[in-house]
């Protein structure tokens, strides 16, 4: 029961940033709201979480001073709990199979003809899987989860950079859109979730037009369910180390004008690209293709920060379906050139042109940066 109540707390962890992780019993804190969110899972209220902490400090500490009723406190110290309470029904929600973006889809694997008895072997993990995981969507089975959870208790912040890696494209999007782009390239576009690249670019130009490309076809049923249903939205197969096949695929069906400016999003996959599979390479196919003015969107992980915590994510991801590769921030740099960065240049996902101050500047994050062709 221990292994799973620590699994359970570092889900819950995983949804809060660490500018909010307590300073003191910290491990403590979440092993007692995992308690609490087995047994009632959405139902816990903020009187519950302060109830329990309290109710807790006693038996450990005998500090009797911590049993103020909940309706005694004053409002704005019972608002300082429902960050916890929030982060404690999203990780109820993941914990429960269901998507954590209350978005209406029935996005369940079976329902796109896919299962553990397809062609793809669903007993190891897929790297797409696991990040639909750490995202909070239920579009995985018992393999990715397992890698999931273990990133999850390992590395807490795992979920909190997946997001804000999904909250950079969302914004990268943006930008070029407001650019005047409106054809838009998404290879390696993983499993769909919320805010997806047309949904983003359509706000600003509903004639937008996007590419999905993935080479899972379980992403790719999934991606012509939900996504490619409207047009001027396609799904195709495709894999980023064929970068020219891809682009003549595009270009054979008329799915891009690519002799027009376009974006290419390469978010979060490069570091599942191994150096020989030559990265800059495949960048350089992709680059030679687009005319000037159009744009590059790329995050991808590195080792700058902690060496020795790299290695120890790279080593949890030696099974999957594909192996994990970080970089250093001047290595990720060079995939840029041919490109003018636009500001603030290379930067941590949560950092760039976020919207305010990041909550937490963790170094861990993904380097992330766009692009213009010159």
């Amino acid at each position: 029961m221990t292994s799973y109540l620590a699994a359970d707390a570092a889900l819950i962890r995983a949804e809060l940033p660490p500018r909010l992780w307590p300073a003191a019993d910290c491990d403590a804190l979440f092993l007692v709201y995992a308690v609490l969110m087995r047994a009632k899972g959405e139902a816990v209220t903020a009187a519950d979480v302060h109830d329990a902490w309290a109710a807790w400090t006693v038996s450990t500490r005998g500090e009797h001073r911590c049993l103020v009723p909940f309706e005694s406190l004053d409002p704005d110290v019972q608002d300082r709990d429902t960050p916890y309470v929030e982060a404690i029904h999203r990780a109820a929600r993941r914990r429960a199979g269901r998507t954590a973006w209350g978005d209406g889809y029935d996005r369940s694997v079976s329902s796109t003809g896919f299962d553990s008895g397809t062609d793809r072997d669903t007993s190891v993990a897929n790297v797409a899987r696991v990040y639909d995981y750490l995202l909070g969507g239920k579009d995985n089975f018992a393999a990715d989860r397992q890698l999931g959870e273990q990133l999850v208790v390992a590395f807490p912040e795992s979920g909190w950079i997946a997001r804000e890696n999904r909250a950079f494209i969302g914004r990268a999007v943006g930008y070029c859109a407001e650019q005047g782009l409106t054809q838009f390239l998404d290879v390696g576009s993983g499993l769909p979730t919320m805010d997806n690249v047309h949904d983003v670019a359509r706000r600003v130009n509903p004639e937008a037009t996007v590419v999905y490309v993935d080479n899972d076809p379980i992403a790719l049923a999934h991606a012509n369910a939900l996504l490619a249903t409207s047009e001027g939205v396609t799904a195709i197969a495709g894999d980023v180390r064929e970068p020219a096949k891809i682009l003549a695929d595009v270009r054979q069906q008329g799915l891009l004008d690519l002799s027009k400016p376009f974006v290419v999003l390469l978010a979060a996959i490069f570091h599942f690209i191994t150096d020989e599979d030559d990265p800059a390479g495949i960048i350089r196919v992709f680059k030679d293709a687009m005319p000037p003015g159009s744009y590059l969107i790329l995050s991808t992980a590195h080792h700058d920060a902690n060496s020795e915590k790299a290695a120890r994510v790279t080593a949890l991801y030696r099974n999957a379906s594909a192996s994990m590769v970080t970089r250093s921030k001047q290595d990720i740099a060079a995939f840029f050139d041919g490109f003018e960065l636009v500001e603030p240049g290379m930067a941590c996902t949560c950092q760039w042109r976020a919207p305010e101050p990041p909550g937490v500047d963790d170094p861990n994050d993904l380097y992330a940066g766009v692009g213009r062709k010159i």
